[in-house]
């Protein structure tokens, strides 16, 4: 039992409550020598299934329409053209046993399978052009997303635009844990705040936590604005001109401080050029993303406001 199966659980019950989807790991996915615990970062094994299967396009949390819950996703092939490889097939969605043999039955040799940990398996099918694939997800009764990265990747806001977001009042109270990012030179990280400094401060990304369901706020300008919580970091380096993306151009590798991961669908188009999530490189404390192609890379840092890609 693993994440393969939970997800198969997933799929079979297309949607449900955060109770039933917590329920569904702690039944479904082992405690690996203590992983099942708080990683570094404090974030339980449920959270990062959680994490995984957002960024893979498998199921959505606390979206429109689930609120408070989550939904899988449609089964879908998400495509990309790679220089090298050609026309790239990521499976993201809803999957049933049967379902995934008739698919890797039908693909041939142009099948492959991958076991990372903390995630389903990877499944990628690949192809000289795109018709063929179109063709293979048809056969299937599957969807099909031509050019996924870009398409997800042209539909973003820009990070400093603030018109995405709605002007809310600061929580007030005792029961507030509060910190505040803080924005450094070369390095960057939470420090310990309180509901009288996020009021008294005219900027800054504050997260107020209570009953361990954190919320984000923004200070612009002694306004306040409730947002995402790496959409506000990034926001934040726009602003003091803090670069945390690096682009290897030979290695088409794409890096990141790893507390400034980018926001939920940046993240998605990344890791949908690959269908490999990011790897922790924890001796630079940096995400690597893997098979970047230059036009995506420049994509999501004009997005994020980061200049030199």
């Amino acid at each position: 039992m693993g994440p393969n199966e939970l997800l198969f659980w997933l799929s079979a019950r297309r949607e449900g409550s955060w109770p039933q989807y917590r329920s569904a790991v702690e039944e479904l996915v082992p405690e690996d020598g203590g992983r099942n615990g708080k990683t570094q970062e404090g974030f339980r094994l449920y959270q990062r299934l959680r994490f995984n299967l957002q960024s893979l396009a498998h199921v959505e949390f606390d979206a429109n329409g689930c609120e408070d819950g989550w939904r899988v996703t449609p089964p879908t092939l998400a495509l990309y053209r790679q220089a090298v490889r050609g026309v790239v097939g990521v499976l993201c969605g809803a999957r049933l046993p049967e379902t995934i043999r008739q698919f890797e039955h039908a693909a041939g040799t142009a099948y492959e399978r991958h076991t990372i940990p903390e995630q389903p398996d990877v499944i990628r099918v690949m192809a000289p052009s795109t018709e063929p694939l179109m063709a293979l997800a048809a056969s299937a009764g599957m969807r099909v997303q031509p050019d996924a990265p870009t398409a997800i990747l042209g539909c973003l806001p820009h990070a400093d635009n603030l018109a995405m977001w709605g002007e809310t009042p600061l929580p007030f109270g005792k029961d507030w844990k509060v910190r505040r990012f803080e924005v450094g030179r070369k390095s960057h990280r939470w420090t310990t705040s309180s509901v009288k400094e996020a009021n008294q401060m005219l900027d800054g990304l504050f997260r107020f936590t209570r009953f361990q369901i954190p919320d984000y706020f923004l200070r612009v300008g002694g306004h306040t604005f409730k947002v995402g919580g790496q959409a506000g970091k990034f926001f934040l380096l726009a602003k003091r001109g803090r670069q945390v993306l690096r682009y290897d151009r030979s290695n088409q590798c794409l890096t990141v401080a790893s507390i400034c991961r980018p926001p939920l669908l940046v993240d998605r188009a990344l890791v949908l050029c690959s269908g490999y999530l990011p790897c922790y490189d924890s001796a630079k404390m940096v995400l690597v993303y893997r098979e970047i192609p230059e036009s995506i890379a420049g994509l999501a840092a004009d997005i994020l406001r980061q200049p030199g890609i």
